[in-house]
């Protein structure tokens, strides 16, 4: 009877062992390919421009999911703004918005001004498209991904701290 439970004991732990692998194996390959960074699939900037002529191949990506009516969206934005020298050495700066491209016109004139040239890139994700892609359900939220466009850190919520380890890590 004891070689019987033995037995039981050991294919329950090998179908269970077998089924976390392959589980673990199907999530780790879904979160790679739905979370790497696709330049093709973002074509004009909000001014109608070809973002890919504006972003540097060089350079890491920081996109920043965010809503123009948000506080805790503003206070990271200005936190980027104000070291703007600083993370645009390293990253294209990409913000993304549900919002139409000329509120987003509006919101880009007020923070910058307009005789000053920027290395954001503004991006209106109206149709949600981007938000999904990326799974953000939170404003504000912060992707980082490498130069060969996989993603290296996600930071959900307001967090100036996390901006200021990237910063620090420069």
């Amino acid at each position: 009877m004891n070689r019987k439970k033995y037995c039981i004991a050991t294919v329950i732990f090998i179908v269970a062992s077998t089924i976390s692998l392959f589980t673990i194996s199907i999530r780790k390959h879904s979160y790679n390919a739905s979370h790497s960074f696709d330049m093709n699939s973002i074509h004009m900037d909000i001014e109608n421009r070809n973002i890919q002529l504006s972003m540097q191949v060089t350079k890491s990506i920081m996109c920043i999911f965010f809503n123009t009516e948000c506080d805790l969206c503003a206070k990271e934005i200005l936190y980027i703004k104000d070291n703007l020298d600083i993370f645009s050495r390293k990253y294209n700066l990409v913000l993304i918005s549900f919002e139409d491209r000329h509120k987003l016109i509006n919101y880009k004139n007020e923070i910058i001004s307009k005789d000053k040239t920027s290395s954001l890139i503004f991006i209106s994700d109206s149709n949600f498209e981007l938000i999904e892609k990326y799974n953000v359900s939170v404003f504000p939220t912060i992707l980082v991904f490498s130069k060969n466009g996989i993603e290296e850190s996600r930071c959900t919520g307001i967090n100036i701290d996390f901006l200021k380890q990237l910063k620090s890590n420069m």
